[in-house]
């Protein structure tokens, strides 16, 4: 595992926390025999994004945008690892990144060493020596699970007082979700954590870290359409009463 002895500078940079946040927010790494896989999936349940009452109406296909903000970031990390990374559609509303390794590279190992010898969502953890980095190598890595796992969106029922983003984190992972709470309690965006349930009627209920809108957008996404969304729900929640 990485030491704490260990500076950002040595081995990490805003490309590779970026990539690293893409990785637990949708990933895996696959590994067996001479194949060596890393897939991060996009999946989004609606192509239009659902504002709060009294907010423009956005000509905006979610689908398509996820898409060319993708093909974006791959450009981004293209040449930071010496694999070849492709895109390509899975399903309806789901869209891959996959890079192939072909040798047991430095930069796959390190891969491996940052989420501790994990293999996806389920056992992903941080080393140590990651919160001791600065601020914008968290950013950067928050930004990276964002722009796959979460989408702004208003929820239209009465509790909804506020617009609020929420992070979701498989009911597996409970290590990595206080991780994640912890890392976003760092960059002041006041976090509360609804910890997820082992038997639903429809399964196990992920965890689920939420903070207002306002509070969020000093972080923001790396996928510009999700900043134009972050921004109508911040601008909403600033024009309600406290």
């Amino acid at each position: 595992m990485l030491g704490p002895y260990l500076t950002a500078d040595d081995y990490m940079d805003s490309d590779v926390a970026y990539l690293l946040g893409m990785l637990f927010g949708r990933g895996t790494l696959f590994e067996q025999g001479d194949v060596r896989r890393l897939v991060v999936t996009l999946h989004i349940r609606r192509t239009l994004p659902k504002l709060p009452p009294d907010t423009p109406v956005l000509d905006m296909d979610l689908e398509l945008e996820n898409e060319r903000s993708l093909n974006g970031v791959r450009r981004r990390i293209n040449n930071l690892l010496d694999a070849n990374v492709d895109i390509a559609p899975v399903r309806r509303g789901e869209t891959a990144l996959t890079a192939v390794f072909v040798k047991p590279t430095i930069g796959w190992r390190d891969l491996k060493a940052l989420v501790c010898d994990g293999h996806d969502r389920a056992d992903f953890k941080l080393p140590d020596s990651f919160f001791q980095f600065p601020r914008p190598i968290k950013e950067e890595f928050v930004r990276g699970f964002a722009d796959v796992a979460v989408t702004p969106s208003w929820a239209d029922n009465e509790r909804n007082t506020y617009a609020r983003v929420a992070f979701p984190v498989v009911h597996a992972n409970l290590i990595f979700a206080r991780q994640l709470e912890r890392l976003l309690e760092a960059l002041g965006t006041q976090p509360h954590f609804l910890e997820g349930s082992p038997r639903t009627r429809r399964g196990k209920r992920e965890h689920r870290i939420r903070m207002r809108a306002d509070a969020y957008e000093g972080v923001g996404f790396g996928f510009d359409h999700k900043n134009r969304l972050l921004r109508i729900l911040a601008d909403w929640n600033r024009q309600r009463p406290r």
